[in-house]
């Protein structure tokens, strides 16, 4: 098998840690749709931003995010272990202390925004049941205005889960790659209609890991660990 074929089955399985979590993001968000429709129902409650923090937390949110960044993120570490091992025969292969410090960092910094997700979700839930409260809003205006937040925080937080499981998998591989001294690296990733500018430009291209992280991608800053920016099917791999 090549290393760009065997690279796609890790991505596959890559993919398919990141659809777990998304399936139980789903089952989390009919539960907290639940949980926000009762107390809807009771209108003559003022409800302060932490109430709806507790549905969150009740309705299993953060745990979604938590589990991501740990179980999913050792799953997928351990991944670009096999991928050196098994398909390119480096025997023994660990992460170093510099590689598990910038792994730590960037869970810090996703949990963060994970979490911002759920603080933004909860004032703007806050502020639409209050309306209906002090009766400057209607039943039923509370009804949409609480499904489009729901449905937009829900969009966000599956793109939130795909993000961040492909920057773990990209940022592994990568620092894994820089110590075994690997020089050359190719954009790959598939070439169709979904293909963003971006990626149709650099795709195939070899250049150093350097030169790779001096580019900009125009998103979310680095060519390296995130490809072309958020939902980006593409990365680097070892150049043969």
């Amino acid at each position: 098998m090549s290393n760009k074929s065997a690279m796609l089955n890790d991505i596959i399985k890559v993919e398919d840690i990141g659809d777990r979590y998304i399936a139980e993001l789903e089952a989390v968000y009919r539960r907290i749709i639940s949980n926000i429709n009762k107390l809807i129902g009771r209108p003559d409650i003022i409800l302060t931003a932490q109430d709806i923090q507790n549905v969150l937390v009740d309705s299993g949110y953060y745990q979604v995010g938590e589990g991501v960044l740990t179980i999913g993120q050792q799953e997928v570490m351990q991944r670009s272990v096999d991928y050196y091992e098994k398909q390119l025969k480096m025997k023994g292969i660990t992460y170093g202390e510099n590689a598990v410090n910038i792994l730590e960092s960037m869970r810090t910094v996703s949990a963060d925004s994970y979490t911002l997700l759920g603080d933004t979700l909860a004032q703007k839930l806050t502020k639409e049941i209050t309306n209906v409260s002090l009766g400057l809003a209607s039943q039923d205006s509370i009804s949409e205005a609480v499904q489009k937040a729901l449905d937009l925080t829900y969009a966000q937080s599956k793109t939130w889960v795909h993000t961040a499981i492909s920057e773990i998998h990209r940022t592994s591989t990568v620092l894994l790659g820089e110590q075994a001294n690997i020089q050359y690296w190719e954009y790959w990733g598939p070439d169709d209609q979904l293909t963003r500018p971006f990626c149709q430009e650099h795709l195939g291209q070899i250049k150093t890991m350097e030169e790779w992280k001096a580019m900009d991608n125009g998103q979310t800053g680095s060519v390296a660990t995130d490809g072309a920016g958020y939902n980006c099917r593409h990365r680097l791999v070892p150049a043969a």
